[in-house]
């Protein structure tokens, strides 16, 4: 179940947990002597292999009602999943496993609850979860610990490692196998940039965001060098990109202790514009594009996960010895016990130093060499520990539902990713009316059966198909499709054979069937062509998709999947919502990036202009109404 977000507490002030302060000066050395650029499909991890430096092993699989759906951290405490907001902010998720792959095979462990930053949807750049395990993590599992610097990240070349979908750069994404992978980037920008915001998030001038581009080694391709005057040209091979699956990957940066989380996947964008870097038009993972993470040492985001590690770890008694090999630490806990170092040389920033599982009691731990105490002027350190005894679960607070209102006749339903609600839309102006919230942020591909009165709807985080009852406005999980949609989908029903087509997005382009009593889904065959945009036309018992990778309208075969080209619309678009509507006679559609309704002519794919909408992100287009020919 999703639970409720949690207060906002105060960062863990870890001076309060010191059980020593060390001074270091010179004087103490005289009285001491996941989308690839190299080529498809590569930079796969293996468990207990260091890549770029890093154990990867505490980079996770979230699985939710079964299904893969994101990527997640270890956090220090070994009781805490970091992860994105948007992958925890489902109503209709009712378990998430978390899913490690060590060299000695796979661990599941089940979540107790899970939970975006309380601001999440009203505060841009706050896009982070957490996730509580029902257990500890055994202590094999490596822990990782926030970044802290603020400011530190950007020009620091970073480390990603992500579950999500694979691809090659000069094609985009394309499927996903599996694996992990890694490799590097650098953030360039953080989101108070006005003109790289504007340009790429819609002008929210906010702190809290991260950005990288995916860059080729070529110029034409350099997305910060050729929009804003900032030219890095990349990392060759080893450069990579976020791609579908891969929300709440965390991305590591050094500091100068070792690697730390400096940010967490959020989503892809490209430049809005002519000329562009970007290698084609739309959003797929290619040269050229953008990613926007979320910012972890913003102390908006910080002190949220904070609130959580601080809760499961305990103060360390340590005693400084000085040998000739440089600083120890003395520590007395059980074996096996884990130990966290913080190191601090103003007693305000405290840094990781290092993580340290016990093997005897009492036992020396090094601190920092004798060369590291001649260059350091002032360090300082606190310990912490993970407690011996299972830490007490918080409760359950009570999921978040759907508050829906009953569907009304002859209106279009859009499903909107900006707001979480379902909208009531005239077919003839474009105004719409909320129907209330769907609790749903990836709900979308809307499809009506008036056979049952139920209008159908993909949650693509979750990849299940929804049902809406159009009576009483209930919403009720059908079941998994067993698919993976990244992104968006596109959904249809055929009511003259009772038939529910989806599509999915990437390189490998499907069409499906999908059974509306279980929710598993059926391939036909590739499309060869994105589709987020699917209806069918009863009185023609023909099935039109629109591509926001090609602006154009297609006819597609029901029984193969393969498309054919009708018409370009006119437009510039990439995730839309299509529909027949049986009460004007016309094919109508939405589209997310001027926020408006279009009819579209079925012989020639041209858009016409019918009004604008009322909200932002309309992804998903359904129509409640039959014609005389309907059953």
């Amino acid at each position: 179940m999703t639970q409720n977000p949690v207060p906002r507490y105060i960062r863990l002030n870890l001076f309060v947990f010191a059980c020593l302060m060390f001074w270091a000066d010179p004087s103490i050395q005289n009285n001491f002597a996941v989308v690839t650029s190299d080529d498809y499909g590569t930079h796969v991890t293996t468990p207990g292999e260091e890549m770029f430096g890093i154990n990867h092993d505490g980079v996770a699989q979230i699985l939710m009602n079964g299904n893969f759906g994101c990527t997640g951290a270890l956090l220090e405490g070994g009781m805490h999943v970091l992860t994105a907001g948007h992958c925890v902010n489902n109503a209709n998720v009712v378990t998430i496993t978390v899913r490690f792959t060590l060299e000695s095979g796979q661990i599941d462990i089940e979540a107790h609850l899970w939970q975006p930053h309380p601001d999440f949807g009203s505060i841009s750049g706050t896009d982070v979860g957490i996730i509580t395990l029902s257990e500890r993590a055994p202590t094999e599992i490596p822990r990782y610990s926030p970044l802290r610097a603020l400011g530190t990240e950007i020009d620091n070349p970073n480390v990603l490692f992500g579950y999500g979908v694979t691809g090659y750069a000069g094609t985009g994404r394309d499927t996903r196998d599996g694996a992990k992978r890694g490799g590097r980037n650098l953030y360039e920008a953080t989101g108070d940039t006005p003109s790289i915001n504007s340009a790429t998030v819609g002008g929210i001038e906010d702190e809290l965001w991260l950005f990288s581009d995916f860059d080729s080694g070529l110029e034409a391709n350099d997305g910060f060098g050729f929009h804003f005057g900032k030219a890095d040209l990349g990392f060759g091979d080893d450069e990579v990109y976020a791609s579908s699956g891969d929300s709440g990957a965390p991305i590591f940066v050094a500091n100068q202790f070792g690697y730390v989380i400096a940010g967490v996947v959020s989503g892809g964008t490209r430049f809005n514009g002519s000329p562009n870097a970007d290698l084609d038009d739309t959003v797929n993972a290619t040269w050229g594009q953008f990613s926007r993470d979320t910012r972890i040492s913003a102390p908006l985001n910080l002190d949220f996960i904070d609130s959580f590690t601080s809760s499961v770890l305990e103060p360390q008694n340590i005693k400084p010895v000085m040998t000739s090999l440089g600083l120890h630490a003395q520590i007395e806990a059980d074996p096996g016990q884990l130990i966290y170092i913080r190191a601090s040389s103003d007693l305000r920033l405290w840094q990781q130093l290092k993580t340290r599982q016990a093997t005897q009691s009492p036992e020396l731990i090094e601190l920092i060499s004798l060369k590291e105490v001649s260059e350091l002027k002032n360090v300082f350190f606190v310990s912490l520990r993970e407690p011996i005894t299972q830490p007490d679960l918080p409760p359950r607070p009570d999921p978040l539902e759907a508050d829906l209102l009953p569907l009304p006749n002859d209106r279009l339903f859009g499903s909107d990713a900006g707001t979480d609600e379902l909208i009531a839309i005239s077919s003839d102006s474009g105004s719409s009316v909320s129907l209330g919230e769907t609790a749903l942020p990836s709900l979308n591909g809307l499809a009506f059966d008036v056979n049952s009165d139920t209008l159908y709807g993909v949650d693509v985080a979750t990849n299940s198909l929804i049902a809406i009852n159009a009576s009483s406005g209930q919403l009720t999980l059908v079941g998994p499709t067993g698919i993976n949609f990244p992104n968006t989908a596109g959904l249809a029903y055929d009511p003259v054979d009772n038939v529910l087509y989806a599509t999915s997005n990437g390189a490998a382009a499907n069409l499906y069937t999908i059974d509306p009593l279980t929710g598993r889904a059926t391939s036909t065959g590739p499309l060869g062509v994105n589709i987020p945009g699917l209806a069918f036309d009863p009185t023609t018992e023909t099935l039109y998709g629109v591509s926001g990778q090609t602006d154009s309208l297609f006819s597609i075969d029901a029984s193969t999947g393969e498309t054919t080209l009708i018409g370009e619309l006119g437009i510039n678009t990439s995730f839309c919502g299509l529909a027949y509507d049986a009460s004007s006679g016309k094919l109508l559609l939405t589209d997310t990036n001027s926020d408006a309704l279009y009819s579209v002519d079925p012989t020639t794919g041209s858009a016409s202009l019918i009004g604008a909408l009322d909200f932002p992100q309309v992804n998903g287009l359904a129509a409640k109404n039959r014609t005389s020919e309907q059953p």
